[in-house]
């Protein structure tokens, strides 16, 4: 059993979804993809997506990051992450694909 009260999905969620320096306590806490919303989707903002995401999934002890792709949608706005990752605990190899921006 683990001793984590957070499932690795969640947490990642929370990892990318809490905006860089907004927790007093913890401010290396989160992501700066926040600042990417509303900027043209091309090749710098992808390698910045790839770039915050990775500096922000420090914060999950429990994976080693394999992959990590943006998933832009068709309607031009809203963007989803599929991250493909070791679970270090059972050396599985998981895949998820998470809402991240709009």
């Amino acid at each position: 059993m683990s001793a984590f009260l957070i499932s690795i999905p969640a947490s990642i969620e929370r990892c990318l979804a809490t905006p860089l320096l907004s927790r007093v306590m913890r401010p290396t806490f989160g992501s700066l993809l926040y600042t990417l919303i509303d900027k043209r989707i091309d090749t710098t903002w992808r390698l910045l997506f790839i770039k915050y995401a990775h500096q922000a999934l420090k914060w999950e002890p429990r994976i080693r990051i394999v992959r990590l792709v943006p998933v832009a949608a068709d309607d031009g706005g809203s963007v989803s992450i599929r991250i493909e990752y070791e679970e270090l605990e059972s050396n599985e190899i998981k895949e998820e694909t998470l809402y991240v921006a709009a």
